[in-house]
């Protein structure tokens, strides 16, 4: 009888041990970035991108020029070695660097890159810099 409960014992460890393996969970996959400015497709640009959709624009695109000559509310520029034309916006922010922009009025301006030229034809606007070597005029 002893000998039938050891293997017993012995049997239900064997099987614990099987299936504990079994039973392990791969490590889940990390996340894949995409780009905040596509569309959820991620290939399709999003209706901001380069554009406005009425009230924000992302201008992206290094070394390029773009023109908004319409303006926009609210103008982000990730671009870097940009020549950049706005109408009237109320807020730009720049996080590229050395851009040249040059905007018909705005009332605050947000500089995080640096190097950038910012041009304003209207009243200066307030201006919040934490990057180096900006200059708004």
């Amino acid at each position: 009888m002893r000998s039938r409960t050891i293997a017993a014992v012995i049997a239900v460890g064997v099987s614990a041990t099987l299936l504990a393996g079994c039973s392990s969970t791969s490590p889940k996959p990390e996340p894949t970035a995409t780009k905040s400015i596509a569309a959820p497709d991620g290939q399709t640009p999003a209706p901001y991108e380069n554009a406005c959709d009425g009230k924000q624009a992302v201008l992206s695109g290094d070394g390029t020029k773009h023109e908004l000559p319409k303006g926009c509310d609210a103008v982000s520029v990730v671009s870097s070695g940009s020549t950049i034309t706005l109408g009237a916006t109320k807020s730009i922010v720049v996080e590229g660097s050395n851009n040249d922009i040059t905007v018909e009025s705005t009332d605050d301006v947000t500089l995080m890159g640096s190097n950038n030229k910012v041009h304003v034809e209207g009243d200066k606007p307030e201006v919040n810099d934490t990057g180096t070597g900006n200059t708004v005029q």
